[in-house]
């Protein structure tokens, strides 16, 4: 048992690595990022298994845990999710990857695009973030004073609304190889007379996978060299895309440090937060999950339904600010879920 827990243990160790090596460099070790709550609960196991056992060989395992233990509150999280506030000077922030509203992209779409339409309603954020942002006949109309809307092709990216006035909005460039994604936004809004924020909204380069790419591997008249070639079709992409993020990462980041103004950040990194992305783009601002969520938070409903925390959205903020009511609301209009968080200044 031990010859399985040492690689198992190493492993982790690698995997803490993936939040400071850029993927641009080293692609692995983004793999290895992506894999850290498995290799945690393996070793996690590997510590029971060592305590009931009363075996010398738990503070192997304990070690590989505690060395990783800020990385646990990137995961779960203890606090209350619901918190009073202190001051009436707050802003409701929602950030949502709405997949193009759905547009025909399945029969019944119309359905999902007015649940999105009903979810965003209901919630009634000041501030409001979309990724997959889509513009066609018929779409959605948001009823905010002032947005800020990016449109590749006028017609595919990103949006800022926003219930308090816009003073200065821009875009700002990617890599070109970001496909649909090639830029992120950011808006300059006036909270009050004395307070203004920087809203900043990105989508960073996606995997290109979904189900289909996963059934295959189930298929039972597969043979085992067919079955090595789809692994490696579904490797390949996400290997590419690890280096584009680490490219994006770094032009992103850059940007938020160089910031005069208080940053709220939303956006879709296709990340865990065991990645370069997550704690490059957070390193100088608070992550709000961390500090008003509860539990396990998973953003993108096809994980959920296997209760695996897949967490890949996020809104980070300034100092400046502090979280209140985080929330994933429980919508799968999308294939991802709507963040809710309360923004106290």
């Amino acid at each position: 048992m031990y010859v399985l827990n040492v690689p198992f243990g190493f492993l982790l160790l690698f995997s803490y690595l993936a939040n400071f090596i850029n993927p641009s460099l080293v692609p692995l070790f983004g793999l290895l990022g992506l894999t850290y709550p498995i290799l945690l609960a393996v070793n996690l196991l590997f510590v029971f298994i060592w305590l009931i056992t009363l075996k010398k060989h738990i503070f192997f395992s304990l070690t590989c845990v505690l060395v990783g233990f800020p990385q646990l509150g990137h995961l779960f999280q203890g606090n209350g999710q619901y918190k009073k506030m202190t001051s009436d000077k707050h802003v409701k922030v929602m950030t949502y990857n709405v997949r193009a509203f759905n547009y025909r992209l399945s029969e019944g779409w119309e359905e999902n695009t007015r649940g999105i339409d009903a979810t965003i309603e209901s919630e009634a954020p000041d501030i409001l973030c979309i990724q997959e942002y889509r513009k066609f006949k018929g779409m959605p109309r948001f009823n905010y004073r002032y947005k800020h809307v990016y449109l590749k092709n006028n017609t595919f990216g990103l949006a800022i609304y926003s219930n308090y006035k816009i003073i200065n909005k821009g875009t700002v460039d990617f890599e070109a190889e970001g496909g649909n994604y090639q830029k992120f936004i950011y808006a300059d809004v006036l909270l009050t007379k004395k307070d203004t924020v920087r809203i900043v909204n990105a989508h960073l380069k996606s995997i290109g996978l979904d189900k289909s790419n996963l059934s295959h591997l189930k298929d039972s008249d597969l043979s085992q060299h067919e079955i090595e070639m789809q692994k490696r079709k579904l490797i390949k992409p996400l290997l590419i895309a690890y280096k584009v993020r680490g490219k994006q990462t770094k032009i992103l980041s850059d940007f938020i440090q160089n910031s005069t103004l208080p940053i709220v950040f939303c956006g879709d990194l296709n990340d865990p937060p065991g990645s370069y992305a997550y704690h490059e783009i957070s390193k100088d601002l608070k992550d709000s999950f961390v500090h008003s969520g509860s539990g396990f938070s998973t953003t993108v409903p096809m994980f959920e339904k296997y209760h695996m925390p897949l967490r890949i959205d996020y809104i980070f903020h300034d100092e400046k600010f502090k979280a209140f009511n985080y929330e994933v609301a429980d919508k799968a209009y999308s294939d991802h879920f709507p963040i809710i968080v309360d923004l106290e200044y």
